[in-house]
């Protein structure tokens, strides 16, 4: 069970964050990622846009960086009628996967400035960060209030066509996820929720998570079945979304944006035929809405 904060970015940000952070000439690089705030129960920050500090504007090595504070002053100003947070984000190209004490000092030099630009009577606690990412694309972030004290980031997600997990205690950078229907993902599980994963719950394995965090597809597999599960993250709570008839019902492979419906098919867990059909159910449950018949493994495309 998780209780410290967390991080979550879309597959496409995280993307375009490693494409100029890790360009491969082996000096470090720098980009701003401004996050809203969910505070309760516990801190997330929510990438919403990037903006990439240009690497001709820097003065680039390979194990520190200098880059100007104009950009911060954009950041600031994008952020300001959101009251969003600043996650500065630098790259370690030599695969260094903890912060450096070159790190520590910019970061307490910087990050009270940040504070003080806060315009008053905002509601809420402010917060900003600080993260790095490695080749591979993992990522150890950390967060500060406004008295500088600090708080390590316990999970930083990536959501995508792959659900990515870094967490912070790992102490070396970790790329491969759990293997489906082993003791491992039961383990993983039991980091993303507060469920006490049995011998059945092992048997999920994660789809997508919503990108607020509040909503989990996973989908169950087992001999000859196949079907789609809604978890709660903050509970365990499970629901069928197949109800009735596991071998032919609904499997889900996406959630919409707005994390309110899933897309699947149903007609039967190996593929193929004309019993197959795309469909669509609520995420709170519901009849299937046929959309395509004859159609497989479907996507919602972007």
């Amino acid at each position: 069970m998780r209780k410290g904060p967390t991080v979550a970015l879309s597959g496409g940000l995280h993307s375009q964050l490693a494409r100029h952070l890790l360009n491969g000439d082996g000096r470090e690089a720098a980009a701003i990622v401004l996050c809203a705030r969910v505070e309760h129960p516990r801190l997330k920050l929510l990438a919403q846009r990037v903006i990439l500090v240009p690497h001709e504007a820097c003065e680039r090595h390979a194990d520190h960086l200098v880059w100007p504070g104009s950009y911060l002053e954009e950041a600031l100003d994008q952020a300001e009628e959101q009251d969003l947070s600043l996650l500065l984000v630098h790259s370690h190209p030599g695969g260094y996967f903890q912060f450096s004490e070159l790190d520590d000092a910019s970061d307490q030099e910087v990050f009270p400035a940040l504070f003080l630009a806060r315009a008053s009577g905002r509601a809420g606690s402010l917060v900003h960060g600080s993260a790095i990412i490695v080749p591979g694309g993992a990522m150890r972030a950390r967060v500060y209030d406004p008295h500088m004290r600090r708080t390590d980031v316990e999970l930083t997600a990536v959501y995508g066509d792959d659900l990515r997990f870094y967490w912070g205690s790992d102490e070396h950078p970790v790329e491969r996820r759990p293997m489906a229907f082993t003791s491992d993902m039961g383990d993983e599980l039991k980091r993303l929720t507060r469920t006490r994963v049995g011998p059945l719950l092992s048997g999920l394995s994660p789809t997508e998570w919503s990108a607020g965090g509040n909503r989990l597809l996973a989908e169950f597999g087992g001999q000859d079945t196949s079907y789609a599960v809604a978890v709660n993250p903050k509970t365990g709570a499970e629901r069928n979304l197949s109800p009735g008839n596991t071998e032919t019902g609904f499997a889900g492979v996406a959630l919409t944006p707005d994390a309110k419906t899933v897309l699947g098919y149903i007609g039967g867990y190996e593929g193929g035929g004309n019993s197959l059909r795309i469909a669509s159910v609520p995420y709170t449950g519901g009849k299937p809405k046929v959309i395509v018949n004859g159609g497989f493994n479907p996507s919602w495309g972007g």
